[in-house]
C-alpha cells in the first residue's frame, strides 16, 4: 500500500489532449474523510484540489491520473486575485517615496535599518493587506 503520508509522490499524468505522458510531483497535504487534498505544480504554477482518495491511492499505486481527474478536483484555496480587484496596487514609484519619507535613502540605509525598512513597505501595501484579510472575514462569515 502507498503511504499517502510521504511527503512527495511522482504520479504519472496522461494527457488525452497532446497523448503525451508526463510526470507531475504530487503531495497529499491534508486528508478529508474519503478525499485528498493534492498539490502539485503545473505550468501556471501551484494548485491544489480535492480528489477521491481511491482516486489518489491508485494513482500513487501507479496508474496515474488522466487529464480528466484532474479536471473534475474541486479547486481547493481562495481566488486571491479576486479578492484583489479593485485594490490600488503600489507602484515603484510609490514604494520608492515611502522608503525616502522613512528616511531610507541608500542601500546601506535599507541594510542598516531592516526594520524601518519593512515597516515603510508594509505601510505602502496595507490596502493589500485590508483588502485580502476582509475578504477572509467575509468568506469566514458565508460559511457559518
Amino acid at each position: 500500500m502507498i503511504d499517502e503520508t510521504t511527503p512527495e509522490n511522482t504520479i504519472v499524468y496522461h494527457s488525452t489532449q497532446s497523448g503525451k505522458d508526463w510526470s507531475v510531483n504530487v503531495r497529499v497535504v491534508e486528508k478529508q474523510g474519503r478525499a485528498r487534498v493534492i498539490e502539485y505544480r503545473a505550468s501556471d504554477g501551484l494548485h491544489r484540489c480535492i480528489l477521491p482518495a481511491n482516486v489518489v491511492r491508485e494513482a500513487l499505486a501507479g496508474d496515474g491520473l488522466t487529464e480528466e481527474e484532474l479536471e473534475r478536483g474541486v479547486s481547493y484555496g481562495e481566488d486571491w486575485a479576486e479578492m484583489l480587484h479593485g485594490v490600488e496596487m503600489p507602484t515603484p514609484e510609490t514604494v520608492a517615496q515611502v522608503l525616502r519619507d522613512a528616511g531610507i535613502w541608500t542601500a546601506e540605509e535599507a541594510r542598516a535599518n531592516v526594520g524601518a525598512t519593512r515597516a515603510a513597505i508594509a505601510r505602502v501595501y496595507a490596502p493589500v493587506t485590508t483588502a485580502i484579510l476582509r475578504g477572509s472575514r467575509a468568506i469566514q462569515k458565508g460559511r457559518r
